[in-house]
């Protein structure tokens, strides 16, 4: 009985696929089931003014924030050029595919002309971020001030506590 259940699990499987829906449509917008892209949402999730004074209360000193400040400003550049390094692998691959599926279809060609636009324009963006990042501006400039104010703040700390215990 088992096994006759089994044999019509797969034919109940096989018939819920739906009959307007094109697979063939899908397979070629995808070309292949690529990794998923790198995002900076790790990178703002630290919690920098946290950081800040964790630091600048083990390490009291200016250099060490200048330091910690070139360190979080190249770790922000890397992840974009990860991002952009991604970016232009599948501009890349959707121009391959866009090359195989030439007159077949000319909906899915403009939508893969459009995703590549997109990608485009994604990655100019990122490029322009890059930019502001080395002045300290763009998107990385609250992750550079909330982990300065934490520092100075861990500085203060670190000398309010020095102060009380030298003078009883």
């Amino acid at each position: 009985m088992k096994l006759f259940k089994l044999f019509r699990k797969k034919k109940e499987d096989v018939a819920a696929i739906s009959q307007d829906e094109n697979p063939d449509d899908a397979a070629l917008l995808n070309p292949t089931a690529a990794p998923q892209a790198p995002t900076l949402s790790a990178f703002f999730e630290v919690n920098y003014e946290e950081k800040g004074f964790r630091e600048g209360y083990l390490y009291p000193a200016s250099e060490n924030l200048e330091k910690a400040l070139r360190l979080i400003q190249s770790n922000f550049r890397m992840e974009l050029d990860k991002r952009i390094d991604f970016a232009q692998t599948e501009i890349y691959s959707l121009r391959l595919h866009l090359i195989d599926i030439r007159d077949i279809s000319e909906r899915i060609e403009e939508s893969l002309r459009e995703k590549v636009l997109q990608l485009e324009h994604l990655i100019q963006t990122l490029d322009q971020e890059k930019i502001l990042s080395v002045e300290g501006e763009g998107k990385i400039a609250p992750a550079l001030h909330a982990y300065r104010a934490g520092f100075i703040k861990g500085i203060e700390q670190f000398h309010k506590e020095n102060f009380f215990i030298s003078n009883p």
